[in-house]
This record gives structure tokens, sequence and C-alpha cells, in this order.
């Protein structure tokens, strides 16, 4: 694409003056559709958008904070009923993105790919936090989706106009908003990936809204509901196993498991179809219920067989070693869920 043809879209709050000097180095570099939301900034500050207005920009406001995601969705849902661009760029207020990265972007992008301008987080002087969120998100993109992205916490992105209706449908307005895109971009099948090499910039005096643990929740909300189910559903299954092996005395140790896990099993599909994955309203359901009792009866199967064996030698720590084979299968069986089940 060419410049002319794409929206520059800058989501910022309680913004430094260091914006205006971003916009002349864009208008420098003839980048003339320049987009910021101001998402709830504190009136000290907003005047750096006034004076921004002054180069032709465009200020789109938020009278409170609504969170990342939904300036990008706000400045989305903006150009695309108010203008013909073919593509938008999104870039950090914080200085990070430089201008001759935001060209490379441009330069990849066509009407059918996703562009992402990603950094090399294993420079010196890239700071811990930011190394390890990128490279357990990255790990966390490959295994639930098969795709490999080595940032996936860039903020440079080039989106085009075919996109704009789906990037306006994508859960989430804080942080999350930016990986569920991405998860939603990586799954179709039509959406084409690229990605370039820019520089990595990190200033001391950056200040970041990011919550580690809030909007790590948040992110990963999905991986966190089936940590949950799946020790509720453990609790169910190691109760079930205990009482009919030790308690009733009824069933030896393969059918004392085989039992349980049918109890705890049923428990699973529930709170994993309507809470964790939320398909409820799914005319799929029957579809998923096969696949799901597919899996079900394998992984019983297969965990049967393991602890009966294991109990012939280690008896007296039976529960023990159900607790240790039962994690290893939910924590499998959480991405077979989300790939190939609940999608």
């Amino acid at each position: 694409m060419v410049k002319d043809d794409v929206a520059i879209l800058i989501p910022s709050l309680n913004p430094r003056e260091n914006i205006i000097e971003i916009v002349k180095a864009l208008k420098a570099e003839n980048f003339n559709n320049i987009f910021f939301v101001d998402d709830g900034s504190k009136e000290e500050t907003r005047k750096n958008f006034r004076i921004i207005e002054e180069y032709g920009v465009k200020v789109i406001v938020h009278e409170v904070n609504k969170g990342k995601g939904a300036s990008l969705k706000d400045g989305i849902k903006f150009i695309k009923d108010n203008t013909n661009l073919k593509g938008i760029v999104t870039m950090d207020s914080d200085g990070q993105h430089l201008i001759k990265d935001v060209e490379k972007v441009v330069n990849k992008m066509d009407s059918k790919a996703v562009v992402f301008g990603v950094r090399d987080f294993d420079k010196k002087g890239v700071p811990f936090r930011n190394k390890f969120g990128n490279k357990f998100s990255s790990l966390y993109l490959k295994v639930v989706s098969g795709k490999s992205i080595s940032d996936t916490q860039t903020g440079l992105r080039g989106i085009p106009r075919k996109y704009f209706d789906m990037s306006l449908k994508i859960e989430g307005t804080r942080y999350e908003y930016e990986m569920n895109a991405l998860m939603k971009w990586c799954k179709d099948k039509n959406c084409r990936i690229e990605c370039v090499p820019i520089e990595t910039v990190y200033e001391e005096n950056n200040v970041s809204y990011f919550n580690p643990l809030l909007d790590s929740i948040r992110i990963y909300k999905d991986f966190f509901k089936n940590v949950v189910s799946s020790i509720i559903c453990a609790i169910l299954d190691i109760l079930f196993f205990w009482l009919f092996l030790n308690v009733f005395e009824i069933l030896d140790v393969f059918w004392s498991n085989i039992v349980a896990r049918i109890i705890s099993g049923f428990f699973d599909f529930g709170i994993n179809k309507f809470w964790v994955f939320k398909n409820g309203g799914s005319e799929e359901g029957r579809k998923e219920f096969i696949k799901y009792a597919i899996l079900f009866i394998v992984q019983m199967l297969i965990n049967s067989v393991i602890i009966d064996l294991l109990s012939k030698v280690f008896l007296s720590y039976i529960v023990l070693i159900k607790i240790i084979v039962n994690t290893i299968i939910y924590l499998v069986n959480y991405f077979i869920k989300k790939r190939f089940i609940f999608k």
C-alpha cells in the first residue's frame, strides 16, 4: 500500500509532549491521515491533543478511560465509517515505534495481509519482564493456534480494510483485545500474517498502564478458567476414586478410576462448554459432544491403564499417583479442547 491509502491510528492516555514530535515526524514523511484516540486523559495532558489538532490530526475523545482495546475499536470504526482508506497502521504513543518502521509495515501491507512489526527480544537492554512476557505469550499462541509470531505484544500492526469488521467484533476493551485479535487473525484461513523486523526501543521514563496481574488474567482468561474448572473436576475425580476404592470397597483400581472419570467427565464437559469456552448456544453442540466423548474415552482408558499398572508397584501412593497423572492429562486436554472441540 501507499501512504495516502493508510490511516495511522494511535490510542493515547495522558500523553507527554512527545506526541507532538511523533506527529511532526509522521507529517515530514507524508503520513497525512493521522488519528488519535484520547482515552479519558487528565485535563492537564489534553493540551497536547489540542496542539496536534492544529497539524490536521483527528482526535477521537473518550470522556472516561475505556481501555486500549476500546480505543482501537472506536478508532477503527471511525475510520471505516468516515473514510475510504484501504488500511490502518496502529502504533503506540510512547515513542517506541520509529517512523521508518511504520513505513516498513505500510510497504508490506496489501488487501489480505495483516502485518506485525516485530522486535528482537534477545537484544541487550530489553527488560526481563518484557522478554519473559513476550516469550510466554508467543509459546501460548503457538500451542493454541499453531502459528508462530516472535512478538505477540507489538502495538505496531497493519490492518487492511478487509479485516475492519472482524476487528470490531473481537472481544476485549483493554490489553486483552490485542491478543484476542491476534488469535482471531491466526485462525482465519484466508488471513495472511506477515512480520517485519523493527527496532527495539525502550525509554527509561515511559509510564506503563499495564497491570501485570489484572491484565494478564484478562489476556489468558480462558486458560485460567480452565485451570479452575480442571481443579474442580480433579477434586471430584479424586474424591469418587477414593470412595469407590477405599470406602465402598466394591471396585478395584481400574474400575474405580473409570467410574470416577465418568462422573467428573460429565461435569467437565458442561463447565467447559458453558463457562470456559462459552459455546452454550452453538448449533455444533452435538458435534462438540461427540468429539469430546472420543477424547474423553481415549484419555480415560490411557489414564486408567497407567494408574492400574503403577498401583501394582506403588499401591500405598495410588491417590498421589492419580493426581500426578491427571494433572498431565488435564494440561494436554486444555489445548486439544481449545483447538479442536470448543473452537
